[in-house]
């Protein structure tokens, strides 16, 4: 759990690609731990990796994971 929260804060002060490293980190840690803490941080995890892969110019990708955010209720706002 503390790996994934870590890893999602590092990924807020990275150039873009380095970003998408640590969001894709604290992605798979959340997934390899069982731990319910962890369950309530997976629509900002999501976000988080449809903002990386919207700024890296894949739109389809990025779609993919704000939709997956929605269904945790973290809806995605436009800068």
């Amino acid at each position: 759990y503390e790996a994934c929260i870590a890893a999602h804060y590092m990924a807020r002060h990275q150039p873009p690609e380095e970003a998408f490293r640590w969001n894709q980190i604290a992605l798979d840690r959340a997934d390899a731990v069982a731990d319910a803490r962890v369950q309530p941080f997976y629509g900002s995890l999501y976000v988080n990796m449809g903002h990386s892969y919207e700024t890296l110019g894949d739109q389809a990708a990025a779609e993919q994971y704000y939709a997956l955010a929605a269904t945790f209720g973290v809806v995605h706002q436009t800068e």
